[in-house]
């Protein structure tokens, strides 16, 4: 029986937005995450530089930015967002771990583009074929709204 498990990947309201309108798979991605020596964030990590790959070979990037510890989270968190956006991100992917703290910064990145639902794709499909799933809540409304309009609301698990 092949083993299960449940990746859920928590966004804020903004955070698979993208900041500008590109093609599909050449945008160049920032993707939040834990600290590099987390056991849990170092297999995301792994799966978004796998992701990246693709990515770069339609001329993108997929960039990772965690923080040193988590001491002051949410703080930290906003500021790598904040990096993204000034590093001219168009697409920002992350956990939502304090909301009082990283809303403001992920209400910059305010417009939906398809290169999140490609990388959101690409990660499912790497996950399926390890046994494994991948959740996404708190999707934003214009990333919802393009999942419907292209047909994938059947193909990845967008809740909330």
């Amino acid at each position: 029986m092949p083993r299960s498990s449940r990746l859920a990947v928590t966004v804020a309201a903004a955070a698979l937005a993208a900041l500008t309108a590109t093609a599909a798979m050449s945008a160049d991605i920032f993707v939040i995450g834990g600290k590099p020596d987390d056991a849990f964030w170092s297999r995301v990590k792994k799966g978004a530089e796998d992701a990246g790959l693709i990515v770069e070979a339609q001329g993108g990037s997929v960039t990772w930015l965690g923080p040193q510890n988590y001491d002051n989270l949410g703080v930290d968190a906003a500021e790598l967002i904040r990096q993204a956006i000034d590093q001219g991100a168009d697409a920002i992917v992350g956990p939502n771990w304090v909301p009082e703290a990283m809303d403001p910064a992920f209400a910059a990145v305010v417009e939906a583009d398809s290169a999140a639902l490609a990388l959101l794709l690409e990660w499912s499909r790497r996950l399926k074929a390890r046994g494994d799933t991948l959740s996404v809540t708190g999707m934003p409304d214009g990333l919802k709204s393009l999942s419907e309009l292209y047909g994938l609301d059947e193909v990845l698990p967008l809740a909330g």
